[in-house]
């Protein structure tokens, strides 16, 4: 026999007329059994069992309802429901949690705070700290501006031994500080955050931040440094001692724990254009020019040519007879195929080169000219001049003499083909920073990078 819901809701409705609950209740049901997506019966259905005392029922009934609506994105009205199963069973935190939940859902944070809590205090009687703990972050979550909730959560942490967790709120506590305009407050909590968790990028920048802002760069640096001995191989940390270094001045360590962390992290290149930059503002052209050259290769196949120039121009403006930035001003032209440029350059070069008596590198820019302008007897005079003077090989004129002037001048670059932005193979040094077989091994890792760059035949 096919059911007619038409006809079964039309004798609920007599029933409810003559106020027969029960008999209500029997065609409601048969609706709903028949047709599960009808919440809308399905909560009258709830109402009735309520009216007739049978709670159990009614909660069934309403919490389908409800979860219906919730996963629709219906906040409130599944709201409503979820209030109608608080009257009939107060104390069931499942509900708070749902409904704190939905108010967050919907911004009605004040209301999500009181059920949440009604939660925590829950579980915190029940002997579920853990828990309760959770939720409390979820309502300091809710109440940005309290910048000391986070204290009592990670202390509470403390307590239970949950070291990560504590850490983590420290660190949220440091957070809030530092945004409130307290940088005292911000660092105790970023120190005790370290304390117990040494390897977290949120952490350490903080600290950091908290550092800088108490002016104590240089005592950030040594803590950096402390925990590098544990952790040599953590990128995110260097990456932070090098802010610091040159934070509070010392240039000289940040150059080197550049050249470390580009050893680590080839990625990380572009630290050298800002402590080139760095050089330029104290003055210190010669540093500039090493630390550029050092990040050329990197700059130029990644894709920021023009953050290399420009730095380079600020170079030659203030120092226009740096013989290695103009060796660098012609790698920069022959990169961009200008060879009007790269003509310029290499008569600079030659011009700086000859007044310096650099026979190295006024011979590696004549063997340059002498192609380009063939008919400038001048050139091809003075390299006939310096290669019999020097007894150099005439053959050698033909060589490319730019990587043994900058790829190799102080170190063997290792290369891995990698995509550059055109879409072709490119060599890329890996910054395994190696001196060659014809200069001198240095005293130590800074004395190859700052000592004098040697002449190559």
């Amino acid at each position: 026999m096919i059911f007619d819901k038409t006809q079964a809701m039309r004798n609920a409705e007599r029933h409810l007329v003559q106020g027969k609950i029960k008999a209500a209740i029997g065609e409601y049901k048969q609706v709903v059994e028949h047709d599960a997506k009808d919440f809308s019966t399905l909560n009258m259905l709830g109402d009735l069992y309520t009216k007739n005392s049978q709670k159990s029922e009614a909660v069934k009934c309403y919490t389908t309802v409800a979860e219906h609506y919730s996963d629709q994105g219906f906040a409130q009205k599944a709201i409503a429901i979820y209030k109608k199963i608080v009257k009939l069973e107060p104390e069931t935190v499942e509900i708070s949690e749902k409904l704190a939940e939905l108010y967050k859902s919907k911004g009605s944070l004040i209301e999500a705070k009181s059920h949440y809590t009604t939660l925590a205090e829950h579980y915190q009687k029940n002997g579920r700290v853990i828990e309760a703990l959770s939720i409390w972050k979820q309502i300091a979550l809710l109440d940005p501006n309290n910048v000391a909730v986070y204290l009592t959560i990670a202390e509470s942490y403390l307590k239970e031994n949950q070291k990560d967790e504590a850490a983590d709120a420290f660190a949220e506590s440091g957070l809030r500080f530092t945004k409130a305009g307290n940088p005292t407050a911000a660092l105790e909590s970023f120190s005790k955050a370290l304390d117990l968790k040494q390897d977290d990028s949120k952490i350490l920048a903080g600290f950091v931040e908290a550092m800088f802002a108490q002016g104590k760069a240089d005592e950030a640096a040594e803590r950096l440094n402390r925990i590098l001995e544990t952790q040599p191989n953590n990128r995110d940390i260097r990456f932070l001692l090098v802010d610091c270094l040159v934070e509070s001045g010392n240039t000289a360590d940040a150059e080197m724990a550049v050249i470390k962390l580009v050893e680590q992290e080839p990625s990380s290149y572009p630290k050298l254009l800002h402590l080139a930059n760095i050089y330029i503002k104290n003055d210190d052209i010669d540093s500039a020019t090493r630390v550029l050259t050092m990040a050329s290769e990197h700059t130029l196949v990644g894709g920021h040519a023009e953050d290399f120039h420009e730095i380079l121009v600020q170079i030659l403006s203030a120092k226009p007879e740096q013989i290695d930035a103009l060796r660098l001003l012609t790698r920069y032209c022959s990169w961009q195929r200008d060879d009007a440029a790269l003509t310029d350059s290499l008569k600079k070069l030659y011009v700086a080169a000859k007044i310096a008596d650099s026979i190295d590198d006024e011979r590696y820019a004549l063997s340059q000219l002498v192609m380009v302008l063939p008919h400038e007897v001048e050139y091809t005079a003075r390299l006939k001049e310096i290669n019999a003077g020097y007894g150099f090989d005439e053959a050698e004129i033909t060589e490319n003499l730019f990587e043994k002037q900058i790829l190799n001048n102080g170190f063997a670059f290792k290369t891995d083909p990698v995509e550059s932005t055109n879409g072709s193979l490119e060599e890329i040094p890996d910054y395994s920073f190696e001196t060659t077989a014809k200069i001198a091994a240095p005293e130590s890792e800074f004395a190859a990078v700052n000592g004098s760059q040697p002449a190559i035949s």
